[in-house]
């Protein structure tokens, strides 16, 4: 048995069942900021090759977490976070766009919140839509692929 991903709380059963129960607990959480908030008109196009046209008029934020620090481009468009450190889950808000290779925008229009509001990229909440199985499900992954993706640039704490 390989037990190498349950040191993150993660098992074999993420690969085929996340429901089936082992006594595991995810401690990985992956947060970031929001750092910028914009209104834009609908029609305004968002990312990389302007994949993304606004049919709506939208408050867009930025957060600081994209492809180089390990967040799969695979989740362009596709992807969500979740935003406050309030509950174990807090309000989830799509990811607008391609991910860049530095950043994210998410559509805080119907959630509205001012720079500095914690992003959840990564909930350690196993029934979290920004739970990593999720995720590396959405991305066509898998929790290993997505735990090593996570590059040394990104700041870590580590809790006893």
């Amino acid at each position: 048995m390989r037990i190498g991903l349950c040191l993150y709380g993660y098992g074999p059963q993420f690969m085929t069942d996340p429901a089936e129960h082992i006594d595991l607990q995810p401690i990985v959480r992956w947060l970031s900021r929001v750092v910028h908030v914009q209104q834009y008109p609908q029609g305004t196009t968002v990312g990389y090759n302007r994949t993304y046209c606004l049919s709506r008029d939208s408050l867009l934020g930025v957060v600081p977490a994209g492809y180089g620090d390990g967040y799969p481009l695979a989740l362009s468009g596709r992807g969500s976070v979740e935003l406050g450190l309030e509950s174990s889950r807090g309000r989830t808000v799509p990811i607008l766009g391609k991910v860049n290779m530095d950043q994210i925008v998410i559509d805080l229009t119907d959630c509205p919140v001012p720079v500095g509001t914690v992003v959840r990229v990564i909930n350690w909440d196993n029934t979290s839509a920004c739970a990593l199985h999720h995720l590396a499900g959405q991305a066509e992954s898998t929790c290993y692929e997505m735990l090593c993706r996570l590059p040394p640039r990104l700041h870590r704490t580590y809790l006893p």
